[in-house]
């Protein structure tokens, strides 16, 4: 064999694959892999364009992901059924021609108190920008028995052609996009561990669905699946049932460029005290605004959730949240206020190529003097929003102000007021009876007795 000790090249590699593919080709160019580097890029074998690059060292990595699409380029020329199997067998025995992996469970287990099971309607194959938050992998239903069940962890497997820097975060939803679970990176093992804070109970004899969501960054012409392999890799208080390994189908990265929005709001400091102040009883007042621009130029893109986070706590504080337009239009009326976030839900399409700004209103029905409201972006996978026609997972940016104006709430443990559908002036018959001249709003932080109320005409 010549100099069988010295490294592999990238144009070494592919020569051999296209000598084997379509035979010996002219050489007498410069460079002289230049005719099997033309070859090796019009069947998909490698995405790169400068054939003067190709006599650098090929590492694992590069050479695992060449084989694997040539066994999807060969099937049609001479000699490439023998090519085929061998790669086949070198690979797995995923279907070329649709690109889904084999995913047919090897370890089947006992029902127990917790089944876990892959949905019918989980995923399919998918092929998605190298750069997009919210991809959802992999829909499992988690099912309890007789008595409630809990989960508390889910360890995930990343597999397939996948260098896993590329998937920049891994974390389970529920069907609104609510995150259940931390966001974590694979680690070297290709493994992630993913912690359900204070644990998720299913009732007995009811079933929950969940999605494991990735997030991709600059992955390209990359496939791979993510996994739950044994029940071992589900944290359960009890027995844990299921046919494993629970699988998704092969997700693609590609080279199609994904649109993007950016968050922008008024500020970028927390603030520590109080600029502006409302009173318990309250209504529809401005609590916050924010911008969201589109960078795509020719198609539209559909919201579907926006999760914020608060300051504080406000459960108790405010009620009644919505998200409106400048004009009033309300774009949602639907959210979940879950402890420091609020979640709009929204089916709003935003217009390619433009900005719109959003203003977030809501009650004030109680709190403490100098309780804070202020609203920002936590990050960027908190838009989920997708390319309409497409349906792509977009990219989100968060501009340098991404914080909202604070508030503040003026009284607190005791507190009455004027409410704001308190009547007016207004000219009424002699002799009325129980005529309202006066709403208030009454605000105890705690139980009390009221003898009485002592009010005063003028």
């Amino acid at each position: 064999m010549f100099m069988p000790k010295s490294k592999l090249t990238r144009a070494q590699l592919f020569t051999t694959i296209i000598r084997a593919l379509e035979g010996n080709k002219d050489e007498t160019v410069e460079p002289r892999w230049d005719n099997y580097f033309a070859a090796a890029a019009s069947r998909g074998i490698t995405s790169e364009t400068d054939t003067y690059a190709q006599g650098r060292g090929v590492n694992r990595y590069e050479a695992a992901l060449m084989l694997y699409r040539t066994r999807n380029a060969c099937s049609t020329t001479s000699g490439g059924d023998d090519l085929t199997a061998i790669l086949g067998a070198l690979l797995g025995t995923g279907t070329a021609s649709t690109g889904t992996v084999a995913t047919t469970p090897t370890n089947p287990v006992a029902n127990g108190n917790l089944t876990v099971a892959v949905a019918s309607d989980t995923p399919g194959v998918q092929y998605v920008p190298g750069t997009a938050t919210n991809i959802r992998a992999l829909k499992l239903n988690l099912t309890a028995g007789n008595t409630d069940a809990n989960i508390n962890s889910l360890n995930v497997k990343l597999a397939g052609l996948v260098d896993r820097i590329h998937i920049d975060g891994v974390y389970v939803t529920d069907g609104m996009y609510m995150p259940l679970t931390n966001i974590r990176t694979f680690g070297t093992d290709y493994k992630a561990n993913l912690n359900f804070p204070g644990g998720m109970t299913i009732p007995a004899g009811t079933t929950k669905s969940v999605y494991v969501v990735v997030d991709t960054n600059a992955s390209i012409n990359e496939r791979f699946v993510v996994s739950v392999d044994s029940p071992a890799d589900v944290s359960s208080a009890g027995t844990v049932g299921g046919t494993f390994p629970l699988k998704s189908n092969e997700i693609n990265t590609t080279q199609y460029v994904a649109p993007s929005i950016t968050y922008t709001s008024q500020t970028n400091t927390l603030s520590s005290t109080c600029t502006n102040k409302y009173y318990i009883g309250d209504t529809n007042k401005q609590m916050g605004r924010f911008t969201l621009q589109s960078t795509n130029t020719n198609r539209a893109i559909n919201m579907m959730a926006v999760r914020l986070r608060t300051t504080k706590n406000l459960a108790g504080i405010v009620s009644n949240l919505k998200l409106t337009l400048g004009d009033g239009t309300a774009v949602s009326t639907s959210y979940v206020l879950d402890g420091k976030y609020v979640v709009f839900f929204t089916n709003y399409a935003l217009p390619y190529g433009t900005s719109r700004q959003f203003y977030i209103y809501g009650d004030v029905v109680g709190g403490d003097t100098n309780d804070m409201i202020q609203f920002y972006l936590d990050g960027s996978r908190d838009v989920v929003a997708f390319e309409a026609d497409t349906n792509s997972p977009i990219s989100v940016s968060r501009g340098t102000n991404y914080i909202s104006q604070d508030y503040c709430v003026a009284n607190g443990k005791t507190t009455i007021s004027k409410s704001s559908t308190s009547p007016g002036n207004m000219n009424v018959p002699m002799n009325e009876q129980q005529i309202v001249g006066l709403i208030g709003n009454l605000f105890v932080k705690s139980e009390m007795n009221v003898d009485k109320i002592r009010v005063y005409a003028r």
